[in-house]
């Protein structure tokens, strides 16, 4: 369900319900204090200006003011669409995560209610729009919070307050309405440092829940040595700020359905985690992206060629091998393994440079092979972001040319429809829905080859490359299609 006019789209939120294990937006609400503000901005301008125009011009302007402003809700708005996207193929793409889909949605929605963050590093210079930039950064964003609360709600609470980050108890105290992080960190650390190392090399053991009066005890001497300017506290005390902190966690993680109705989104949900310190760790996502785009565009043009295609495109080794004129599939190993190992020096030595406490010394295996998983993921989603955008105007333009099958495809993408329940709703054969579907891909498929050739300098219509190549570039755009369906918009 796609919002038309330009007023729509900077002014209404869409309210989501789950099907099949999937959000979907079932209808679109109006929040009026926007809708006038939109009105008043198109009245003023008067020149027909399209999405481009105010995207850039909401940007610019909340770029200028700081905190909250009427130009960052309107790009709040516009951005629904890319919520629904993103929350829809995570939810395609991972079936373990911690919260339902619609709880995904809004804690997305939640992160653009914060859209300078999420487009500070924006360069409309370099082609890109809004709609599409932010994707990575949200579902970088995204799957974060999603993982670690996945991964930290299954802990008893001593592993809880053991493992959660200081970022994330800080967040969860603020939305409980708790000032004093410094007592219950403190409280926190304490705890750690006197139950942890009577841990050390114990298997399977259990802590008690809650602690024996000994450890209370323990933990109550440390906290009240570093805090003898306050009155000291007891171990029972110290018991019910542990309880508390694995409370506050715990419901951070629980989302409600927020009801949009006349001027309540914009307490609600668009001042959602507002605070009045700024929280630089956060911002600790697009760092690591500046990063590795630096290192990515230092490598020789031929090995960003191949990582392209083994990342981006799922290429074997072998295949890689045929299309670059390498001997066999060994040199194309040797070469990836040198320079995704030149990528993940350049990423730990940036970290380093800017976190005093991590040095690739200090990392443990662990540490660092999520590091490691880390530098994958990202160059899966920055190899394939550039084709992907090269796809979207393609798309258009064949829908342009055939204006008569937008309805089918828009059932089939974006309304997820199969071939026969569109062929019912439109009177058509399944077999014309089904050509058309296959001619809207091969276009798309056949304008894409043709790119990577000229782009890239290889051949994939030769005898030894064709075949493979004509299924990588299919699997490809099906992805594409479907899960951003945007050129729809």
């Amino acid at each position: 369900m796609l919002r038309r006019s330009l007023i729509m789209k900077y002014s209404c939120f869409g309210r989501v319900k789950e099907y099949d294990g999937l959000p979907s937006i079932v209808e679109w609400l109006k929040e009026p204090r926007l809708h006038r503000s939109m009105e008043r901005r198109i009245q003023q301008v008067q020149s027909g200006a399209g999405e481009n125009f105010w995207d850039l011009l909401l940007l610019r302007e909340a770029m200028e003011k700081s905190g909250k402003s009427s130009a960052s809700d309107h790009l709040t708005a516009r951005l629904e669409e890319t919520c629904f996207f993103v929350v829809r193929q995570i939810c395609m793409e991972f079936g373990n995560l911690s919260m339902t889909p619609v709880d995904c949605f809004y804690l997305a929605r939640a992160e653009t209610a914060k859209p300078t963050k999420l487009l500070k590093n924006f360069d409309s210079q370099l082609g890109n729009k809004i709609t599409t930039y932010v994707q990575r950064p949200l579902r970088t964003s995204v799957l974060e919070k999603a993982r670690i609360g996945n991964s930290l709600l299954k802990f008893r609470p001593p592993l809880l307050l053991r493992n959660v980050s200081q970022r994330m108890l800080n967040d969860a105290l603020r939305q409980k309405g708790i000032k004093d992080f410094f007592a219950h960190g403190l409280a926190r650390q304490s705890f750690i440092e006197v139950c942890f190392p009577s841990l050390q090399g114990k298997r399977g053991g259990k802590m008690p829940w809650p602690l024996e009066e000994k450890q209370l005890d323990a933990i109550a001497n440390r906290y009240n040595s570093r805090r003898r300017e306050y009155p000291p506290v007891s171990g029972e005390q110290i018991q019910a700020i542990l309880n508390e902190l694995d409370r506050a966690v715990r419901d951070s993680w629980k989302f409600h359905n927020v009801s949009i109705e006349d001027d309540s989104i914009s307490e609600k949900y668009l001042s959602y985690e507002e605070c009045g310190q700024a929280d630089e760790s956060s911002d600790d996502g697009q760092f690591v992206s500046s990063i590795l785009s630096e290192a990515f565009a230092s490598l020789p043009a031929q090995i960003q060629n191949m990582m392209a295609v083994w990342h981006g495109f799922r290429f074997r080794q072998e295949e890689i091998a045929i299309l670059f004129g390498l001997p066999d599939q060994t040199g194309v190993s040797k070469r990836l393994k040198r320079y995704q190992q030149q990528l993940l020096e350049a990423l730990l030595k940036g970290l380093g440079d800017r976190f005093e406490t991590f040095a690739k010394t200090q990392l443990s295996s662990r540490q660092l092979s999520e590091a490691k998983k880390s530098l994958t993921e990202w160059l899966r989603e920055y190899c394939q972001e550039p084709y992907h955008r090269f796809l979207q105007p393609e798309a258009k333009q064949y829908l342009a040319s055939y204006p008569e099958v937008f309805e089918v495809l828009e059932a089939l993408y974006l309304g997820k429809l199969t071939a026969k329940a569109v062929a019912k709703k439109f009177y058509l054969a399944e077999s014309t829905v089904k050509e058309q579907k296959e001619k809207f891909q091969s276009f798309l498929r056949d304008r894409l080859q043709s790119h990577l050739e000229a782009t890239m300098g290889i051949s994939l219509a030769t005898k030894a490359a064709q075949e493979q190549a004509q299924k990588r570039l299919t699997v490809f755009v099906d992805s594409w299609l479907a899960s951003q369906a945007s050129f729809l918009n």
